[in-house]
């Protein structure tokens, strides 16, 4: 029996976190919800096989916990398991794996956030080891925005796999986001095919 490096270890994990095309709308989508988002956008580029970006108008993600994006098991959600099960833990996602593992299966992940608190907004770029490549001042209003650029490109078999069900894909994405819609009474939702 052979260890796993860590690079092996970080693939495999984010492989069963993020399965699908549907499975990255999904993640982003209840990221938005728990930030009390009332309008989220999901523009699929390339049916999704290029880029996927999902824009709210949330509270945007705070400065001091921006260096923490994108890294494995970190949260704004909760600070103990305890939480979980007493109510403050009650939201969407809360495992700080979702980003992480986007940013192992894709090329890279392009985030902009801006609060009320701050002027600009800013930009980072992940690429697909979690590292931080670059930072920036953009301009944005209050909110976040996600873009996963090139899903699985780093995946050859599971991006085939996926471009093959290509479809079949958008298909589940189309009902996801719909199903978003219904059970969330005064939230917009915006589905782009460009």
């Amino acid at each position: 029996i052979k260890r796993l490096d860590d690079a092996t270890v970080r693939r495999i994990t984010a492989e069963q976190a993020i399965s699908d095309l549907a499975s990255i709308v999904k993640e982003l989508i209840d990221n938005s919800l728990d930030a009390e988002s009332t309008t989220i956008k999901i523009r699929l580029f390339g049916q999704g096989l290029d880029i996927i970006e999902v824009s709210d108008d949330g509270n945007g993600v705070p400065i001091d916990s921006r260096p923490y994006m994108a890294t494995r098991h970190a949260t704004s959600k909760i600070e103990c398991i305890q939480d979980i099960y007493t109510g403050t833990g009650l939201t969407m996602g809360f495992r700080g794996e979702a980003l992480f593992a986007m940013s192992c299966v894709s090329d890279s992940i392009v985030v902009a956030s801006r609060t009320e608190d701050d002027d600009l907004a800013t930009k980072l770029i992940f690429d697909n080891h979690k590292n931080k490549n670059s930072s920036s001042s953009s301009t944005r209003k209050v909110g976040t925005t996600v873009a996963v650029v090139k899903p699985f490109g780093n995946l050859p078999a599971r991006r085939a796999d996926i471009t093959r069900r290509i479809r079949q894909e958008r298909t589940k994405i189309f009902k996801l986001v719909e199903s978003y819609g219904i059970f969330n009474v005064g939230v917009c939702f915006r589905l782009m095919d460009i």
